[in-house]
């Protein structure tokens, strides 16, 4: 594989996009970061999306991306990510990589070394600083930067919902998934729906 220049300005750059869908209940980021780019005036380079269905919309959006391919899924794990990536780099070079959601980011973390040797930027945390944001630790992250947070309460076990009231967790609650989603509800019944 044939590395790009790191002499080019980065308005110049090819950019990869994940998080390209648009689901009005939930859409990701990439539209928006893609949107961004595009305004940019000086920004003139191409923009490729990376999506992990086939209908996510960044991928028929000319608009937001200028060229589109599917990703595995983040469970998959690193290894595949990267042979994926490979298989696109081989048909459309790429200067930098900006993932945009959550689930994704301890995939890029573990091949950031391998990306930048195939002279790929990224813009990662380390995965310290990841963990540090995870929603079981938000109330000592809030804590420590002196906001308020409401009661947060790590779940393993889907009979909490049957006693919840009498450990003083009264209905309705928030039933967040650890990367993402997040449902308001009213009892034990709708809880385990979610």
């Amino acid at each position: 594989m044939i590395a790009r220049s790191r002499q080019r300005h980065w308005t110049a750059w090819n950019v990869a996009l994940t998080g390209i869908n648009a689901r009005p209940d939930n859409p990701g980021p990439g539209c928006a970061v893609a949107r961004c780019l595009r305004q940019t005036t000086a920004f003139r380079g191409q923009l490729v999306g990376l999506a992990y269905a086939a209908l996510d919309a960044g991928l028929y959006l000319r608009e937001s991306c200028d060229s589109g391919h599917l990703l595995p899924y983040p469970a998959t794990g690193a290894a595949t990510l990267l042979e994926r990536l490979d298989e696109i780099l081989r048909d459309h070079p790429v200067d930098a990589i900006v993932p945009c959601l959550d689930a994704e980011l301890p995939n890029f973390i573990a091949i950031e070394g391998a990306l930048e040797q195939r002279g790929i930027h990224l813009l990662l945390p380390r995965r310290r600083q990841l963990r540090r944001r995870d929603k079981d630790r938000l109330p000592a992250l809030a804590a420590a930067a002196g906001v308020a947070t409401p009661p947060v309460q790590c779940l393993g076990d889907e009979r909490f919902f049957d006693h919840c009231g009498a450990d003083g967790w009264d209905y309705p609650l928030v039933v967040k998934g650890a990367c993402y989603d997040a449902y308001v509800v009213h009892s034990a019944q709708e809880a385990r729906q979610r």
